[in-house]
């Protein structure tokens, strides 16, 4: 099952995102991983609310980043 990541770089839970982002990857897990600019608050997740919905309902091709 594909899973889609989004994290602040200033969010505190950064570091575990990464290495669970690494884990998945390690573990041939299809993830799709975004990080930018942002904390742990929903301003920072309304940015990826659109890009995770259309990355689940069409598909994720060509929008991978590791």
């Amino acid at each position: 099952t594909p899973i889609f990541m989004a994290c602040g770089t200033e969010d505190f839970l950064l570091e575990n995102n990464r290495d669970f982002r690494d884990f998945l990857v390690e573990h041939q897990v299809d993830v799709t991983y975004y990080e930018s600019p942002g904390t742990h608050e929903w301003k920072f997740w309304n940015e990826y609310l659109e890009t995770a919905v259309l990355w689940a309902l069409a598909g994720k091709e060509g929008m991978k980043e590791v």
